[in-house]
Formats: C-alpha cells, sequence, structure tokens
C-alpha cells in the first residue's frame, strides 16, 4: 500500500473521516485538532525551524553530500539526525535513488511496494518520520520545514547522494514541495500520489465559508497518528513551490472521492484542479493522470507507470 487513511478526533470528541481527494489535494476538514504547520508568512525549510526543533543540533539542518553514494548496501536501521534517529530502509542500486514520503499517521512500510517494483531498477529509500513508525518521538509541534531538514539530514546521515526522485503519498506532498523548494539541485523528478497540495487550504476555507468546518487558525494543528504539524504547513509549500526545479513531475488524482452531505463538491474539485495546475506549471515533462481509485490505497499499476515514466525522462534527458 502507498498511503494512510486516517481518521482524527476533533476538538468536541467527534470523529469525522478526511474527505478524500479528485481534483484536489487532501482535503484537511477532519485532520483538525488544532494546527499545522509554520506562521502564514514562511520561508524556505532549511531556514525556519520551530520552538520543538530549536534545542536540535545543526545537523538537521545540512544538505545531502554529493559525493557518489555506495549502491551495494541494503539499509535497515536508525540515523541520528541531530538529536532524535530516524528509520531509513533502502534496496537496490544504481541512480536515481527513489524516496517516498509517507502520509500523516503513516510510515516507511506503505514504500514497500516502490521498492518491489523499482529496486531490480535503482535504489529505492523509504523511512519514519519522526513520530512515527521506529523513528525517535520528538516533543512539540512541528513544521515542513523540520520534516525536511529531517530528511535533508537523514540522506546526509545515510550517505544517499543526490539526485533523487521524490514520490509522495497523501500530506508527503507537502513535505516533498518543502524539501524541494530547499534543495532544487538534488531533486531530478516528483511522482506525487493523490499528494496534499498547498491549495488544500483554499478547499478548507471553502467549508469554513459555507459552515462545514469551523473557522481554521495558522496556529491550529493538523494531526493524526501521533504526528502533530501546524496548520500553515500549506503557506510554507505555497512558498516553497516557486522554488522548485524543472523537472519531470507525475500527479495522480484519485477520482472516488467522498464528501460530507451537501458540501459543494463540484467547487471542491475546481480548486483542487487549480491547485494540480499550479503544481504542474513548474515542470516541462508535467503530467496529470485520473486514476480509478480510492486515494487509499492508490492502485500500483498507475503509480509504476508514472515513476517509470520519471526514471524514462531522466536517462533520456
Amino acid at each position: 500500500m502507498l498511503d494512510s487513511g486516517r481518521v482524527v478526533p476533533v476538538p468536541d470528541g467527534r470523529q469525522l473521516p478526511v474527505i478524500s481527494r479528485v481534483a484536489m489535494a487532501p482535503v484537511l476538514v477532519s485532520l483538525l485538532v488544532a494546527a499545522c504547520s509554520v506562521a502564514p508568512t514562511a520561508v524556505p525549510a532549511s531556514t525556519t525551524p520551530s520552538p520543538a526543533a530549536a534545542t536540535r543540533s545543526p545537523a538537521a539542518a545540512t544538505s545531502p553530500p554529493t559525493a557518489a553514494s555506495p549502491a551495494d548496501t541494503a539499509i535497515a536501521r536508525s540515523f541520528d539526525v541531530g538529536g532524535h534517529s530516524l528509520r531509513m530502509e533502502c534496496v537496490g542500486t544504481g541512480s536515481p535513488t527513489i524516496v517516498f514520503l509517507h502520509g500523516i499517521g503513516g510510515d516507511r512500510t506503505h514504500g514497500y511496494a516502490l521498492q518491489k517494483a523499482f529496486s531490480d531498477r535503482v535504489r529505492v529509500c523509504t523511512y519514519d518520520r519522526a513520530n512515527m513508525g521506529l523513528s525517535d518521538r520528538v516533543e512539540g509541534v512541528l513544521t515542513g520545514a523540520d520534516a525536511a531538514n529531517d530528511l535533508a539530514a537523514l540522506l546526509a546521515a545515510a550517505d544517499i547522494a543526490p539526485p533523487y526522485v521524490l514520490v509522495a503519498g497523501s500530506f508527503g506532498g507537502l513535505v516533498a514541495l518543502i524539501y524541494a523548494g530547499a534543495h532544487p539541485r538534488d531533486v531530478a523528478g516528483m511522482v506525487f500520489l493523490d499528494a496534499s497540495l498547498p491549495s488544500d487550504a483554499d478547499v478548507d476555507r471553502l467549508l469554513v465559508d459555507r459552515g462545514f468546518i469551523d473557522p481554521i487558525k495558522p496556529t491550529e494543528l493538523y494531526a493524526n497518528g501521533g504526528e502533530t504539524f501546524r496548520y500553515s504547513i500549506h503557506e510554507e509549500a505555497r512558498t516553497a513551490m516557486d522554488a522548485i526545479p524543472d523537472v519531470p513531475i507525475s500527479y495522480l488524482r484519485a477520482t472516488q472521492f467522498d464528501a460530507p452531505p451537501g458540501a459543494p463538491k463540484d467547487e471542491m474539485k475546481a480548486i483542487g484542479q487549480r491547485g494540480i495546475d499550479a503544481l504542474l506549471a513548474h515542470s516541462s515533462n508535467g503530467k496529470q493522470v485520473d486514476v480509478d481509485g480510492p486515494h487509499f490505497p492508490m492502485p500500483e499499476q498507475p503509480v509504476n507507470d508514472e515513476v517509470r515514466r520519471v526514471l524514462d525522462l531522466m536517462e533520456s534527458s
């Protein structure tokens, strides 16, 4: 499976299912518990650690090495990224390295299908973000910058050199954008699996305006399964998207879509589509694929087809 479904308690104790995606990046309505990411005016991932990360060592903001990394050794261990450790598992050999970023509340195991599909061609790595899977627990509320800095430090500690193809499921899309904006020279391709985009916040604003959810404050939290981010991670990603490189990008949009009764589904889809269009406008080799399936798990065949497309484009360039 390549992502995670999710149900999160809201402040009054109810539980609401997260709205599945269609033409949209995941709508965050039920992921609210209090809020998510940096302040409304976000800056690149490598420069804006949150208070929760303030005591980490500078290693958490380092860039991956430029020297060639060993390509003949599988990895299945934890690495210190500056005061806490993250679990990474890599198989296969060759370049580029595929790096899978899981959805909120998910873990590295959601990238195992990619490892099975592509480890005979390139190296494929999947990892647990802080507070998930076998990675260490980090107290406090995190930002997208924290997650992107952690990934940069992890790749450096594991001696996994660029270039990277980022494959992001759901919430992992926001982290992928922030990482790519901070490290554009290291990213050679991106594949988004019905992934979160900055336009998710625009969908939420529509739902607030129509009375489907309570007003959202930038200081509120976006949380599930142990991960807690500031809601303003969307603004971090929106800022970062202007700095991502012109590389092959595929966006797979799930066509199965659930929404609360009476919700303005067509308007939600239109906002989500504008978000996808904005992303693909940054690539001269951008492609959208509508997938007849749910947000999670996304069918493996179209995912593999698009990852293969990105790898083929890299080899032919």
